[in-house]
């Protein structure tokens, strides 16, 4: 999923994240839940909307749990 995106997409609005900047601190810091990518980042810790499509009820294009999910199997950005 995350191949479809460049690194500068944003995935959090209320923190200002990039795609970029959560694969790197999930690389760097080898983050392994979505809790430590929030934890570490920030993203998800206001509305919560770019958590998971739970979260957002739909309305994001790519969640954390997306982005984890597809770093740990491999998978990089556009």
């Amino acid at each position: 999923m995350i191949e479809k995106f460049s690194d500068d997409f944003e995935v959090c609005e209320c923190r200002g994240l990039s795609l970029g900047e959560i694969v790197n601190a999930i690389k760097e810091y080898d983050l392994e839940s979505v809790e430590e990518i929030m934890e570490q980042t920030d993203a998800g810790t206001a509305c919560g909307s770019c958590v998971s499509i739970k979260e957002s009820g739909g309305d994001k294009e790519l969640h954390l749990e997306d982005i984890l999910r597809d770093i740990k199997k491999g998978l990089t950005t556009a």
